[in-house]
């Protein structure tokens, strides 16, 4: 006999119910991403809001993290479509790995 609760699924979909508490992640840190490389920098330099014109006329505003130290470094280059400072996507974070490693993001 089903239950009142089962009247409206569809045969075959079950609700599965469970006592354990899913809890958002915690803050990520820097030291919480698994590598197996060495950090190269000790610090960063991050330039905010730095404007760049696409083809279409559009501006996107984009945060590039540099190692500290002047020179030369190979480049990370990231795209995303929304918000570089939402939570979802950790860019300070991803930021401060890869300058520590040696690149420019």
């Amino acid at each position: 006999m089903k239950n009142e609760s089962d009247r409206s699924r569809p045969s075959g979909i079950h609700t599965i119910k469970h006592d354990k508490k899913i809890e958002a992640p915690t803050e990520t840190t820097y030291e919480a991403i698994p590598s197996g490389t060495t950090d190269r920098r000790e610090s960063e330099q991050i330039i905010h809001d730095v404007v760049m014109p696409m083809r279409d006329g559009i501006e996107l505003a984009a945060d590039i993290y540099l190692p500290e130290k002047e020179g030369s470094f190979p480049v990370i280059l990231t795209r995303m479509p929304y918000g570089k400072k939402e939570p979802y996507c950790d860019m300070p974070l991803i930021g401060e790995f890869w300058t520590k490693k040696g690149y420019a993001f």
